[in-house]
């Protein structure tokens, strides 16, 4: 049975790129090339005139259009609700980073647009820009935000604090430690592109992009412009590349369905590279300070969390929510921890706003915390392996519910643990560490056991519709759910669920991911929540098929008999939904790492994951999950960064300035199964797209500090880059 992963390997994959609309006209972006300006002046009748434009637009066409809606659950530590500026699709008055769309052109091809983009005359007031955190000293800058004097958009309390400064103060050891996680670019390999078209018969618009399911960034739109979401009609496409940046909307799929609207014909927007750079979200951006307390006999007593966040120049629909939620679900990580507290702060700067990128939130907690029990280790004398066996949470502990009032599902930790480190052959590293330091090379071992939430999302059931009919002697399916497929392999997922409910062979099946005009309940695919979400409406869907099924059949028949002789074409056509759910997937990964004293060049040799995703549904899929995601956390740790100077300059905007992990840079990653069944969904399944993300950072991280440390010589912030390493381990050198 062929099945959508075929299509991709056999080239037939169709992108938004791909796709021919009948008179399609092409949009190009007039971009700020300062962070923080007043605009004194934007001249376009230069390209108004120019051969083959249509229109020219700038923010006071565009202000009818509002914002995107901003979401964070939770009150601010006064309890206030969270409020944040609305961002327009076009500058209106100010531009507030570099890439900061300022005006849009229309014509009959890309080059005439382009050309007609280069007579775009803009004047500016230059304004101070703020960027990054803030640091230990205080600095006068211009607010990024009338309102907002400080750049804080929020700040949050949570757990105790109190508390923890009384189990620190009868603690034998108190550990502190911050970690910095510098922004990073989405860099999928697909750059985003839209393709908008106004339709005036029914006052309703088409849009294409590549996004991760429908309903998302159709209610974005929908606020947006003020209209019914179902008049928001959001097409699928494929997706070369997610990873949470493809779920919202962009300021770029507005300003084309407007332009779409004024023209009256489609307009198309193929973005680049550098647009990549400038205008997707960037992911991370966030600082972490901890305080683990530690009693004579190695357990843990209490910690505490400071973390702060660099939103950028805009709240995404979801930037906030993701840095203090996520976090915050598992804020003591495995450990048995009896007093914890979380104090987030999120931050205004001049940069490009940031969003979900894979993890969102969550490697940020589970580096912060393995890095601290890691320094535990160290300083208290414990063996890094027995310290976590004495503070994880025992199998028999579940649920288990958190200092500060999470629940978690199921897990074994310490199985977990055990596996990863036999595999890994952890106990025999001493004798590779002496064979690399006769060779005048580093070598160093470091893990991550760590959990994650997974699932949830903004409305509380997810649906799906399923239709069965006879074929042959066999069965065909065909499944309409809203999430978006950006390499999950969903269709060969959803099959094999559909297959062990009904004990059925299907002889084909059809996907229909979130199609323009579905009705149906739900969320996108973000949060490693697709199969536990869509999959679990799945399973009531054929819990109906079943139900109908037994008051039609004769006995001895079997569920393919029945169906091909029901009269009723719709009959096994069900339409059934299932209870937002959470779960807690959980994971011990474990690298080993060389690195050369003379360049400072990293060498990751060795990687095993051992994941608890529960029940796995497709393995090939997990096990593609889990290494994508291990990629790109070796990339996190060592090379992928967002440079700005202090101007707001972008420095890092191609791939000349940015390193991205090559294959020659992944070790071989062996991925072992070791799966608790969830009891809050009926699969028993737990999300996987995040863990290998999660896991890879900590554990990475964790190895280049012991293999650091046994020089002498203190883990830096990320990234890891060469140049960094060889200046530290000179500077050691020249100490010593």
């Amino acid at each position: 049975m062929s099945r959508d992963r075929d299509r991709f390997l056999t080239g037939e994959g169709r992108y938004t790129a791909d796709l021919e609309v009948e008179g399609a006209v092409h949009a190009v972006f007039v971009r700020s090339d300062l962070a923080h300006a007043r605009l004194a002046a934007v001249a376009v009748d230069a390209a108004r005139h120019m051969p083959g434009v249509l229109a020219v637009l700038t923010g006071r066409e565009a202000e009818p259009v509002k914002g995107f809606p901003a979401f964070l659950r939770y009150p601010d530590r006064d309890g206030r609700p969270f409020s944040v500026p609305s961002r327009p699709i076009l500058a209106v008055e100010k531009v507030r980073h570099v890439g900061e769309i300022i005006a849009v052109i229309v014509a009959e091809t890309a080059l005439q647009a382009q050309d007609a983009a280069e007579h775009v005359a803009i004047t500016y007031d230059d304004l101070p820009a703020h960027i990054g955190l803030p640091g230990t000293g205080s600095r006068a800058v211009a607010p990024v935000h009338d309102g907002f004097p400080d750049n804080v958009a929020y700040r949050g309390l949570f757990g105790n604090p109190v508390a923890c400064r009384e189990a620190e103060d009868a603690a034998s050891h108190v550990i502190t430690l911050t970690v910095d996680l510098p922004r990073v670019v989405p860099n999928a390999m697909e750059p985003r592109s839209a393709i908008g078209r106004w339709s005036p018969d029914d006052a309703g618009f088409d849009l294409w992009a590549p996004h991760q399911g429908i309903p998302e960034i159709r209610r974005d739109l929908a606020v947006a412009f003020g209209m019914p979401p179902e008049t928001m009609r959001i097409h699928p496409v494929d997706v070369g590349g997610g990873f949470g940046a493809r779920g919202p909307a962009y300021p770029e799929y507005a300003a084309v369905l407007l332009a779409a609207r004024i023209v009256g014909r489609p307009v198309r927007w193929t973005g680049t590279r550098l647009e990549g750079f400038l205008g997707e979200h960037h992911g991370r951006g966030t600082r972490l300070a901890g305080r683990l307390a530690v009693d004579s006999d190695g357990r843990f007593l209490s910690l505490h969390v400071r973390l702060d966040a660099d939103l950028g120049a805009w709240v995404t629909p979801v930037g906030a929510h993701i840095n203090v939620h996520n976090p915050l679900q598992t804020l003591t990580g495995i450990y048995r921890v009896p007093v914890a507290a979380f104090e987030p702060t999120l931050h205004f700067t001049n940069a490009v706003p940031t969003g979900p990128y894979r993890g969102a939130g969550r490697p940020d907690i589970a580096l912060l915390i393995e890095r601290l029990v890691d320094e535990a280790a160290r300083v208290t004398g414990f063996d890094r392996i027995a310290l976590r066996k004495r503070n994880h949470i025992p199998k028999d502990g579940f649920p288990h519910t958190t200092a500060v009032g999470v629940a978690y599902d199921s897990g074994d930790y310490g199985r977990l643990l055990s596996r990863a480190v036999d595999a890994a052959g952890w106990t025999s590293f001493s004798g590779r560490h002496r064979a690399s330091a006769r060779h005048g090379r580093l070598r160093g071992i470091g893990l991550s056991l760590f959990t994650e939430v997974a699932g949830g999302g903004p409305v509380p059931v997810d649906e799906v519709e399923l239709a069965l009919k006879s074929v042959g002697d066999g069965l065909a399916a065909e499944l309409v759910t809203v999430t978006g497929s950006s390499g999950q392999a969903h269709g060969e997922a959803f099959a094999r669920i559909i297959e062990r409910q009904l004990a059925v062979r299907l002889m084909t099946f059809t996907l229909f991911g979130s199609p323009a005009r579905s009705t149906l309940a739900g969320s996108g695919s973000f949060g490693s929540r697709s199969i536990t979400a869509a999959g679990s409406a799945l399973v009531e869907a054929c819990r109906l098929v079943r139900e109908r099924a037994a008051k039609l059949g004769q006995e001895g028949e079997s569920l393919e008999q029945i169906i091909g002789r029901a009269n009723d074409a719709d009959m096994f056509r069900v339409r059934a939904g299932a209870p937002v759910s959470v779960s807690f997937p959980a994971g011990c990964h474990v690298a080993e790492v060389e690195i050369d004293r003379e360049t400072g060049v990293i060498r990751v040799l060795n990687y095993v994951a051992v994941d608890d995703a529960g029940t796995v549904i497709d393995p090939a899929a997990l096990q593609g999950q889990i290494a994508g995601g291990v990629a790109q956390g070796i990339g996190a740790v060592l090379g992928e960064a967002v440079r700005y100077d202090a101007v707001g300059q972008l420095l890092s905007s191609s791939f000349m300035d940015y390193q991205m992990p090559r294959a020659g840079d992944l070790p071989p990653i062996l991925v072992l199964e070791e799966g608790c069944p969830s009891p809050n969904n009926p699969l028993g399944a737990k999300g996987a797209g995040e863990a290998g993300t999660t896991g890879a950072i900590g554990a990475v991280a964790n190895a280049v500090a012991d293999a650091l440390r046994r020089d002498g010589v203190p883990c830096p912030d990320f990234p890891f880059a060469p140049g960094l390493i060889s200046a530290l381990l000179v500077g050691s050198e020249t100490t010593n």
